[in-house]
């Protein structure tokens, strides 16, 4: 994992421990992060995920409560 990650992981730890969130969103394919999505769930938090389906494991997908493959998603136009 990147040090870039590793802050995000630090940062996410520290929103589960002070409680002010119902849920956290990761936007990333990486199944490195499949070890913070257990940790947010067992702190009784919702766990969306997002990426893409070619670079997404299906074991990080599905420790997601909900998972969204963005190349399945249609652009929208501004309004």
């Amino acid at each position: 994992m990147s040090a870039a990650g590793s802050a995000l992981v630090m940062d996410a730890m520290d929103l589960i421990h002070e409680r002010c969130v119902d849920g956290l969103c990761i936007v990333s394919s990486d199944c490195d992060f499949l070890g913070l999505s257990l940790r947010i769930q067992a702190a009784g938090l919702l766990v969306y995920g997002f990426g893409q389906r070619a670079c997404t494991l299906a074991g990080f997908a599905a420790s997601c409560d909900e998972f969204v493959f963005l190349d399945d998603c249609q652009p929208s136009r501004g309004l």
